[in-house]
């Protein structure tokens, strides 16, 4: 097995979720933070109607490397109810950000998780600094 894999969170994750979440602030012209307390797990699933929650599980030191969700919204696109696919909470523990490419490989996790039920449209957020993020090209698969 590799190193680094994904799956799904469970509630007991929620906690090393958080702490992740605490400590990834995004710096810019002014600096957020992104909490979820009191427990993650349980605020990622009030994103939408279904939700997915991913993590990236490091075998080797026993902890969360990564973490993102996919909801799925109902909006009007093209003035027709339609349902998309929202992905948020994308972050990596600071210490594997810059040494591990392992974004794309969630972005491909929840591509393939998404293939029995595929949606028209996918939507997220970058802020304007994050220029990595804007720039990259995302794998498709998971290898």
């Amino acid at each position: 097995m590799s190193r680094f894999y994904f799956d799904a969170a469970t509630p007991d994750d929620g906690q090393e979720m958080l702490k992740i979440l605490e400590n990834a602030p995004f710096h810019g012209k002014i600096s957020l933070l992104y909490t979820r307390r009191p427990d993650a797990f349980r605020s990622f699933e009030m994103e939408g109607e279904r939700v997915e929650i991913v993590v990236c599980r490091d075998s080797e030191r026993g902890q969360i490397a990564g973490l993102g969700a996919c909801a799925t919204r109902q909006v009007f696109l093209n003035g027709r109810p339609e349902t998309i696919g929202y992905l948020f909470g994308l972050r990596v523990r600071q210490e594997y950000a810059k040494k591990y490419p392992l974004l794309h490989r969630g972005y491909a996790y929840l591509r393939n998780a998404a293939k029995d039920a595929p949606l028209p449209l996918y939507v997220t957020t970058i802020l304007e600094e994050n220029r990595s993020a804007q720039t990259r090209r995302f794998a498709t698969s998971t290898a």
